[in-house]
Order: structure tokens, then sequence, then C-alpha cells
């Protein structure tokens, strides 16, 4: 699966790169830079909309799955 999800992605590259000159003739560079902004917005805040998302855990009380789940602290910087 995630084969087709990395040969997607990288397709995705140089059809936007040989996209982008025309689209912005046609529609005008701030009308381009602004359709991407919001694409990029909704792209960021999709998962959002999915509850398994919003319960993961996270802050300085999550519990870590490699140590057991104990939750997990930066170690202390040394003094010379």
């Amino acid at each position: 699966m995630s084969a087709f999800d990395n040969l997607l992605s990288y397709l995705a590259i140089p059809i936007g790169q040989m996209s982008v000159a025309p689209l912005a003739d046609r529609f005008g560079g701030f009308h381009m830079a602004a359709a991407a902004g919001v694409v990029y917005a909704a792209a960021v805040v999709t998962p959002l909309a999915s509850t398994a998302v919003r319960r993961l855990p996270h802050g300085q009380g999550a519990s870590n799955p490699v140590d057991g789940g104990t939750a997990t602290r930066p170690p202390e910087p040394v003094s010379t």
C-alpha cells in the first residue's frame, strides 16, 4: 500500500510543476497562490475530521508504547 502512496505522491510533483505556469498565466499569480493556500489549509485540517486522529495522545502526559506506557520527559541538561 505504501508503494501506491509513494507513486501518487511523486507523480503529483511534476504534474503540479508543469501545470502551475499555464494556470498562473490564465488566472493570475495572486489567484493561483490564494487557491494553493486554500487547498493546503484544507489538506492540513481534513485529518481532524476523524475522531481517531482527534483522540491521539499528545502532550507531556502522553504514554509511550516503546517503554511500556510510562510518560517520558526530556533529559536534564548536563552542567560542566
